[in-house]
């Protein structure tokens, strides 16, 4: 008998990649599967691009007013769904075989719960984009996974995460209530596919037959950090209930989280130290009180670390000239620290 798939792709004024996502689903050697498009208040060619689509597979549901990302992926649960389904975002892409190569692995792995492909990466224009983290790592890794070895391997980055290239059963994904409801849905998938393979476990294929596309727009570029550290207070909150870190204890947790939002804080102050423009500068002063407020009811969550400090202290210098050179000092310094830590560690071991 065969599998059947539901295509889910969310999405608002993406004109300018959807019809290349459209045409990357339409183009599967696998025949069995359909096209959902969650559309909400485009103002853009989005209705249009779908409706210009004469295939019965794509199946067009808009929706008249704006909706938040977090309203727009809760439609998925009121879906009609086959049996199987996976989110595609709508700058992103299905290569010919993605939907051949699930039914294979749903074939070798029915006990599995959540399965995926590797991903490419690809940037705004579609060319290769090189990433030392792929999903899953480019040397050899289990072909199944538990929950919690999958979260060791996201914390640990051997595996990074996005939604794209994942499929689960339509019953399972409603059982644990969908994707979670987290800030700019900013670590929700880690979640989401924990849970999921809690259910069973994690089956993955070798080929890169998915890819994500890279691009000023995504997400986490959008992203503020007052919604960072909002969505970083949740993922403790989750971290703490897993197996994985039951076992290495809270506080590990807590460092972890706490070195997701140094990374973000140091991203926002770089852009700083290299442009550091009046309306960048009133946008990154707007957010430190609340921050600070949010860092103060919580505890768990620090605002700063040594680096992000440091970039601080650079991003206030008044010339941009100085700021560079000194960052590239500071870069210097630190490459010359790592080289450092690893003649110890070579000369410990041997």
């Amino acid at each position: 008998m065969s599998i059947n798939f539901s295509v889910i792709i969310p999405t608002r004024d993406g004109e300018r990649y959807l019809g290349a996502t459209l045409d990357s689903v339409l183009a599967q050697t696998y025949p069995h599967f359909r096209v959902f498009v969650l559309e909400s208040g485009s103002t853009d060619r989005t209705v249009e691009i779908v409706k210009a689509y004469d295939d019965p597979r794509v199946i067009l549901l808009s929706h008249p007013e704006p909706l938040g990302m977090i309203e727009n992926w809760r439609r998925i649960l009121t879906l009609d769904l086959d049996d199987y389904l996976t989110i595609l975002g709508h700058d992103d892409l299905l290569y010919p075989d993605f939907l051949a190569e699930i039914a294979r692995l749903i074939a070798a792995e029915p006990a599995a719960t959540l399965y995926q492909t590797q991903i490419d990466y690809i940037d705004g224009e579609g060319k290769p984009v090189n990433r030392a983290v792929t999903i899953p790592y480019a040397k050899p890794v289990a072909r199944k996974e538990t929950a919690d070895e999958f979260m060791r391997a996201v914390v640990t980055e051997v595996e990074a995460v996005c939604a794209t290239g994942y499929v689960m059963r339509a019953a399972d994904y409603r059982a644990i209530g969908g994707i979670p409801e987290y800030p700019n849905f900013l670590y929700a998938d880690v979640e989401a596919w924990y849970k999921l393979a809690i259910l069973g476990y994690k089956a993955a294929g070798v080929h890169e037959l998915a890819a994500f596309r890279l691009h000023g727009a995504n997400t986490h570029r959008v992203s503020d950090l007052v919604v960072y550290f909002d969505a970083c207070a949740r993922y403790l909150d989750f971290c703490l209930t897993t197996g994985y870190f039951r076992e290495l204890g809270g506080a590990a947790a807590v460092a972890y989280v706490n070195e997701l939002f140094w990374r973000s804080h140091r991203n926002a102050l770089l852009t700083l130290v290299l442009d550091g423009t009046r309306d960048q500068w009133a946008a990154y002063n707007s957010q430190i009180p609340r921050l600070k407020e949010r860092a103060a009811k919580d505890g768990r969550l620090k605002l700063y670390d040594v680096s992000s400090r440091l970039h601080q202290a650079l991003a206030r210098v008044p010339i941009r000239a100085l700021r560079v050179g000194l960052l590239s000092l500071y870069r210097r310094a630190k490459k010359v620290e790592s080289a450092g830590h690893l003649l110890l560690l070579l000369t410990f071991n041997f």
